[in-house]
This record gives structure tokens, C-alpha cells and sequence, in this order.
């Protein structure tokens, strides 16, 4: 999660959600229009505009994707994971799991330290 607030994020979605589905009603209006120029300088300006929103809207990381992949390893439809892949993926997570069990058994370690080694 980010450090801005689960509202905010839900918030900014529905923002470039609506901007979204705007730029497909102005497509939809525009390819009633006969005019042919006038519907290709639509499209172009509506092209533009979905770049900027998507490049504005949050997505996700590297490692989210290479996670995504892992299951299917090199029998994958898309690309294939290398062996840096697999090493990053597996660095995650060790990392990831072996600091979230110290983290949890950290209160029982030291509580077990202070009863049976303090007395």
C-alpha cells in the first residue's frame, strides 16, 4: 500500500474511471459524425488524453509483474521470466517472510527473555 490513505487512492480510480468512460463517449459521439476529418482529429485528441490519464493513474510495480508471472515460470504464454527474475523473486520473498516472522515472534522472544533469563 501507499503511503496515501486507501480513500484518496479509491478516489483518484473513480476520477480516472470517469475520465475514461468520457473519453469513450466522445468517441462513440464522434463516430456518429460523417465527417471524416473531423473524426480522425477526435480520435487523435481522445489518444492523447487516454495517455495522459493513464500515465497519471497509479499501477503496478516491476515486482508486482515478475510475482504475477513466477507460477507460470518459462512455460508462460507471455514473456518468459530470466534468472535475475528468479532471483529477485525469491530475495522478495525470503526477505519479505523471514523479517514478517521476526516481526511477529519478536513480542514472544523478548517476553520469554525477560521470564526466564532476567529471573
Amino acid at each position: 500500500m501507499n503511503t496515501r490513505g486507501f480513500s484518496a487512492r479509491a478516489h483518484h480510480f473513480k476520477e480516472n474511471y470517469t475520465r475514461l468512460q468520457e473519453l469513450l463517449g466522445l468517441l462513440e459521439v464522434a463516430e456518429c459524425q460523417a465527417d471524416s476529418a473531423k473524426l480522425q482529429k477526435v480520435i487523435e485528441n481522445v489518444q492523447a488524453e487516454y495517455g495522459t490519464a493513464i500515465a497519471n493513474s497509479e499501477n503496478h510495480t516491476t515486482m508486482d509483474d515478475r510475482c504475477a508471472r513466477f507460477p507460470y515460470g518459462r512455460k508462460g504464454t507471455s514473456r518468459t521470466l530470466t534468472n535475475w527474475d528468479y532471483i529477485y523473486i525469491w530475495y522478495y520473498f525470503i526477505s519479505r517472510y523471514l523479517s514478517l516472522g521476526l516481526l511477529y515472534a519478536s513480542p514472544v522472544l523478548i517476553y520469554s527473555y525477560m521470564i526466564f533469563v532476567m529471573n
